[in-house]
C-alpha cells in the first residue's frame, strides 16, 4: 500500500468512526440551555385579550338621549366614563375581562354591578363590534 493509500484508508476509517459517534451522540442529545429558546409549535398559544378600549354607543336612553362609553383598558381590567352625560347623571364603572365575558360595577347616581359577554367581534381587524349586558343594556360600535 503507498503512502497516499494509507493515508486516504486512515481518513476513511477516521470519517466513518465520526459519522457513527455523531449520529450517536445525537440519538442520545438532549436539550441545552443554549437551546431553551426553542419553542415546541405543540405548546398552545396565550390567550388573547379582547380590546374594548375606545367609545362605545349603548342602547341605553336617558334624558331623552342614548348614552355613549368611554373604556380604557389596561390587560384584563377595564374602567369607563360617560361621554355624554345628560343632566347631572354620573357614572364610573370597573370592571374585568375573562375571555369572553365581561363584569362591570358602578358607582355615581344609582351604582350597580352587570356581567357581559363580547357577541360580535371582527376577527379579521381584532375589534370587539358589540356587548351584551344581562341589565339588558348593549353596547355597540363600528368596525
Amino acid at each position: 500500500m503507498t503512502a497516499g493509500a494509507a493515508l486516504l484508508t486512515a481518513f476513511g476509517t477516521t470519517l466513518g468512526v465520526f459519522i457513527h459517534n455523531s449520529q450517536s451522540n445525537l440519538a442520545t442529545a438532549k436539550p441545552s440551555a443554549a437551546n431553551s429558546s426553542i419553542v415546541s409549535t405543540d405548546s398552545p398559544a396565550a390567550p388573547v385579550i379582547p380590546d374594548i378600549s375606545g367609545i362605545w354607543n349603548s342602547n341605553v336612553i336617558y334624558g331623552g338621549q342614548p348614552l355613549v362609553y368611554y373604556i380604557t383598558q389596561k390587560g384584563n381590567d377595564f374602567d369607563w366614563e360617560l361621554v355624554n352625560p345628560p343632566g347631572s347623571l354620573k357614572q364610573a364603572a370597573t370592571g374585568t375581562i375573562t375571555g369572553h365575558d365581561l363584569i362591570a360595577h358602578w358607582n355615581g347616581n344609582s351604582p350597580g354591578k352587570t356581567f357581559g359577554r363580547i357577541t360580535q367581534e371582527d376577527k379579521i381587524n381584532y375589534k370587539i363590534l358589540e356587548i351584551q349586558w344581562d341589565n339588558q343594556a348593549t353596547f355597540s360600535r363600528s368596525p
